[in-house]
């Protein structure tokens, strides 16, 4: 049964069995916003000769994955770097 209101997630298969399914998660999510960004062409987002997206710990905790804390937010975004599958940056002014 679909319940209108649902939201689903998505996840690469091959990058879960190198991350834990919660990295998965969150990276696929990052992925899609920085394709998107590509895509459009945004030149908000471009910096460093790169695409890239945003979001604090607290944001991604409150408004996208609100199963997760921001202190969870912060491991994965911290694991995914040392693995090499996430840079960050710093771009404001």
């Amino acid at each position: 049964m679909k319940n209108k209101n649902s939201t689903s997630l998505s996840f690469s298969v091959d990058i879960s069995k190198d991350t834990k399914l919660d990295e998965a998660i969150f990276l696929h999510h990052i992925c899609f916003w920085v394709e998107h960004n590509k895509e459009t062409e945004s030149l908000r987002h471009f910096k460093n000769k790169k695409y890239w997206t945003y979001g604090s710990d607290t944001y991604f905790a409150r408004e996208v994955f609100p199963y997760f804390s921001p202190d969870q937010i912060k491991r994965i975004r911290n694991n995914l770097k040392k693995k090499g599958y996430l840079e960050t940056g710093s771009f404001n002014p």
